[in-house]
């Protein structure tokens, strides 16, 4: 299930980009997902996974040829989402990824069944996503399906969060 935390969330992986860098495996950039995400939000294309921590080649446009580690945040953030098991427990920043990168985080938390895929949100999401997606909202617990009523709780919800209603820490 997709959890997004409004407020400080605990714990949480800080740095998505470093974790990224030392976990990653060749088949996540190879995947149709991984693929995906890396034309989608980075506008490039996987020539190579690599070996298992390095190796790996991604052809940008603007950059030429450039290794995993230099992809966005927001892309190795979802990666880590999708595939690193070692994110269970965790939530990944939402204020490291841009809003172009939450529709893959929604595919993400479609296509892994065995654990949860948890986000702090501290913003409104201005790029919308297709579906009728449930997401759990916290720490209010409130489920919504789909991005306008995710949205709507957002809207709702950031300013009282903002004041200090309603929220712990």
């Amino acid at each position: 299930m997709l959890i997004f935390y409004l407020g400080k969330a605990e714990p949480i992986i800080e740095f998505p980009h470093y974790q990224f860098n030392i976990a990653y495996e060749p088949h996540w950039l190879e995947s149709d997902f991984g693929r995906d995400i890396i034309k989608g939000v980075d506008n490039s294309d996987v020539i190579s996974g690599g070996l298992k921590n390095g190796g790996g080649v991604i052809g940008s446009p603007v950059l030429g040829s450039i290794p995993p580690s230099k992809l966005s945040t927001g892309t190795r953030s979802a990666l880590l989402a999708r595939f690193w098991d070692g994110c269970n427990g965790f939530y990944l920043p939402g204020d490291k990824m841009g809003d172009n990168v939450y529709p893959y985080i929604v595919r993400a938390a479609n296509e892994v069944t065995d654990r949860d895929i948890m986000v702090r949100v501290g913003r409104l999401l201005r790029v919308p996503w297709d579906g009728t997606d449930e997401i759990l909202m916290m720490p209010r617990k409130e489920k919504v399906i789909g991005y306008a009523e995710c949205l709507h709780y957002l809207a709702l919800h950031t300013n009282m969060f903002w004041r200090g209603e309603g929220y712990g820490t």
